[in-house]
């Protein structure tokens, strides 16, 4: 659930995360409606969800594992202080998996100059679908992709 930012165009300030919810970096978010201060997002979830952008943080804390000094912890792409932050208004975006999960289907077979959508259960990045969330600009790996880069359209 890896995501480099190569050209970002507009960051929202963080968001708290809805309880209960994973977000990862790359995933697609929405505004939970369920609040009504809509300071919080969920995860893309339902055919009408209208999707608000790519979140840029996760919200979950992946342990490494003991070291000399103690258990560490990884904070790659967490934002200490709970809240994620979103792309907004386009960008061009590197997604991959570093080893804790994808931000897009990995069965997938993603083609240059392709639309790139979202799947509608999980909020992850799709080679089909209905909603579209950007153009595929580059993609590394064959049978198993191992990164995909789009442009934004969000």
């Amino acid at each position: 659930m890896g995501i480099n930012i190569k050209k970002e165009v507009n960051r929202l300030p963080g968001f708290s995360v809805k309880a209960t919810v994973t977000i990862i970096p790359g995933q697609v978010v929405i505004l939970d409606t369920a609040d009504t201060t809509y300071n919080t997002i969920t995860k893309f979830g339902l055919a009408t969800d209208i999707p608000l952008g790519l979140a840029l943080d996760s919200n979950v804390l992946f342990p490494v594992g003991p070291n000399p000094v103690g258990i560490g912890f990884d904070y790659t792409n967490y934002n200490r202080g709970g809240l994620v932050a979103v792309a907004v208004n386009g960008g061009i975006f590197e997604l991959f998996d570093d080893g804790r999960g994808a931000p897009f289907v990995t069965g997938d077979t993603f083609a240059v100059n392709n639309y790139a959508y979202v799947a509608i259960a999980t909020g992850l990045i799709s080679s089909t679908g209905t909603i579209i969330v950007g153009v595929v600009t580059n993609v590394v790996g064959s049978s198993t992709t191992l990164r995909v880069t789009i442009k934004s359209l969000l």
